[in-house]
C-alpha cells in the first residue's frame, strides 16, 4: 500500500493506493477511497478498510467494525483495550490514526472553504509551491480543534497567557520523563517488556507505544 494526501471525493477520501494480486493482473493498483464510516467505496472493494488492508487481523472476516456508533468511538474504544492485536501492530495505528485526522477534518471544516482558500493564496501568491500553500492553510485555516495543529497551539498559549495574568509568573518547573532506557526505569517498563516478549520474543517497550502512553498518563 502507497499512502497519499488525503483528497476529497464528494462523501469519501482518498487515503492511498492499495497493490492487488491476482491471476490476471499480478500488479493491478486499486485507489483507496474511504467513506466517513470506514467503508471502501471502490466497487471491487465492498469491504471496510480494515478488512481490505489488513484481513489477518480479522480471521473469518470478524471483529472489524460493523457500522454501527461512529468510526471514531470505535478507533477510541479499540486503542484503550491494552496489549491487543491492534495496538501492537504499528501499520494499522499509523493508517487508522490519519483516518481519525481526516475524518475530524472533514467534519469540522467544510471542502468547499479549504479549495477556495486555495484558489485565493495561488492568486495572491503565484511563486507559491504548492507545499507552501497548503501549510499557510494549515497555519491559519485549521480550526484549533484538531490537536497539535498551529491553531491548537496558539489557543494552548493564549490560555497560557490568562494563567500567568490570574495567578502569576510561575516559578517551579517539573520535567517528567518515562526514562525507558536507564536502569532507573520504572518497573512498568520491565513488566511491559516481559510481558509483550510472550507474544514475540523480539518485542521490547517500543513495539508497544499506545500500553507506554496510558502507563505513562496513568502514573502522572
Amino acid at each position: 500500500m502507497r499512502l497519499g494526501i488525503p483528497r476529497n471525493f464528494d462523501d469519501a477520501f482518498e487515503i492511498g493506493e492499495l497493490i492487488m494480486h491476482n491471476n490476471d493482473n499480478p500488479f493491478k493498483t486499486e485507489r483507496l477511497l474511504v467513506r466517513e464510516d470506514g467503508r471502501c467505496t471502490n466497487p471491487t472493494l465492498n469491504m471496510s478498510l480494515e478488512k481490505a488492508l489488513f484481513p489477518f487481523l480479522f480471521p473469518h472476516g470478524c471483529g472489524a467494525y460493523d457500522g454501527i456508533g461512529g468510526l471514531l468511538p470505535y478507533l477510541k474504544q479499540i486503542m484503550s483495550t491494552l496489549f491487543f492485536v491492534f495496538t501492537l501492530y504499528p501499520p494499522y495505528l499509523l493508517l487508522m490514526y490519519q483516518v481519525q485526522q481526516t475524518i475530524q477534518l472533514l467534519n469540522i471544516t467544510k471542502h468547499l472553504c479549504l479549495e477556495r482558500d486555495v484558489q485565493r493564496l495561488k492568486c495572491q501568491h503565484p511563486q507559491w509551491s504548492k507545499i507552501d500553500v497548503l501549510r499557510n492553510i494549515m497555519k491559519f485555516k485549521l480550526p484549533p480543534s484538531i490537536p497539535l495543529m498551529p491553531q491548537w497551539h496558539h489557543t494552548q498559549f493564549k490560555e497560557l497567557l490568562v494563567m500567568v495574568e490570574n495567578f502569576g509568573m510561575p516559578h517551579f518547573f517539573l520535567t517528567l520523563t518515562f526514562d525507558e532506557t536507564s536502569n532507573l526505569r520504572w518497573k512498568k517498563i520491565k513488566d511491559i517488556k516481559n510481558l509483550v516478549m510472550f507474544f514475540n520474543n523480539t518485542f521490547s517497550w517500543k513495539d508497544c507505544p499506545i500500553e507506554c502512553v496510558a502507563f505513562f498518563c496513568a502514573r502522572l
